[in-house]
């Protein structure tokens, strides 16, 4: 399990360093007298591993989002994306597919919900849905449509300066999947923040 871990790390790591050295606005891992990037901890339920990173200037706004920072963060992935074109690791992620997103979480949820069968058979008729609709697209597995996804994309993940400027951070979520993925993870967040319909929407406008 350990290794496992660590690989998913090194894969977030390497990528954040890559756009770092491609002068793209994110928060990037520091790295150690040695060359590594990370450090191990031996905590009460197992190894830990700690990176240190650069600062991001400015702040969260949250749900104060406003059109023109929506456009930059809109703006500032777009670019990433494409730099995430050309980007190799020798470690690896999940993918952002329907096994992963889907029938994984049904899985994991299943066996805590014994109890309310109804509700468990519910989601899992949604999940087989949603899998159809996704096979009925037929949807390229190819950039620029399909490629490695920042995965939780915010107001609340990115410091905007006070010229508006955002850096992003939390690539925890990374991992190789269709680009609308990430749209989809902003407007659930921004929806949760009850961030007007027209901030929204303006970071589409950089990305379509």
């Amino acid at each position: 399990m350990g290794g496992e871990i660590s690989t998913l790390i090194d894969f977030e790591l390497e990528l954040l360093a890559f756009l770092q050295k491609q002068k793209q606005p994110v928060a990037y891992p520091i790295s150690r007298n040695d060359g590594g990037l990370t450090t191990e901890i031996a905590a009460p339920e197992g190894t830990r591993y700690v990176a240190v990173f650069s600062y991001a200037p400015g702040r969260a706004v949250n749900e104060n989002l406003d059109g023109i920072k929506s456009y930059r963060l809109g703006e500032a992935l777009a670019k990433i994306h494409q730099t995430l074109d050309e980007f190799k690791s020798h470690f690896t992620r999940p993918a952002l597919n329907s096994d992963y997103l889907l029938d994984w979480s049904i899985q994991a949820i299943t066996p805590l919900y014994q109890h309310r069968e109804s509700d468990i058979n519910y989601l899992q008729k949604q999940v087989d849905q949603i899998k159809r609709q996704l096979e009925e697209l037929k949807l390229p597995l190819s950039a620029p449509a399909y490629g490695i996804c920042v995965g939780d994309v915010h107001s609340g993940n990115a410091h905007f300066t006070e010229q508006n400027e955002p850096t992003l951070f939390d690539f925890d979520q990374c991992g190789y999947g269709w680009r609308a993925f990430d749209i989809a993870k902003f407007l659930h967040a921004a929806t949760r923040m009850k961030i007007d319909f027209t901030v929204k929407n303006a970071i589409t406008q950089t990305l379509f």
